[in-house]
């Protein structure tokens, strides 16, 4: 009998410990699945972020390439800047002369055209002279 009683024990066990077995895998492939969910939840997430930081990375490439673009063409630019700035210096300093020299052939002109009225003035004054030397000598002769 007691092994009767020992064997209804044992099976009592075996069964106890296979429902226990099966509650607590229940529960274990619930935590599971639980967290199956949130892990899948973050994956998405996570390549959500990893999209968009390859969109970023594209368009700041985009912006890169553009922005050494750009300082490649300001770059020609100051250098076109300089040159011109050093043309119209030199065309500058060209019209300063021009001007020099006009303002000489100015005063030249001017100094001419009052040494010429001053020798038309001494022409007739001599005219004058001679015409009155004429003149007198004329009425000496008809004097005479």
């Amino acid at each position: 009998m007691q092994a009767l009683i020992a064997a209804i024990a044992a099976l009592a066990g075996i069964v106890l410990g296979y429902w226990m077995r099966q509650n607590s895998a229940k529960t274990e492939k619930a935590l599971l699945d639980q967290r199956n969910s949130e892990m899948a939840a973050a994956l998405a997430a996570a390549n959500g972020q990893l999209q968009q930081a390859q969109a970023d990375s594209a368009a700041r490439a985009g912006f890169e390439s553009l922005a050494a673009e750009r300082e490649k063409t300001i770059g020609q630019l100051t250098s076109e800047k300089s040159q011109l700035t050093q043309e119209l210096q030199a065309k500058n300093d060209q019209a300063s002369q021009a001007a020099g020299t006009i303002a000489e052939l100015n005063a030249k002109l001017e100094n001419e055209q009052k040494n010429l009225q001053e020798k038309l003035a001494l022409l007739e004054a001599a005219k004058k002279a001679l015409s009155d030397q004429f003149q007198a000598l004329a009425a000496d002769i008809l004097e005479q």
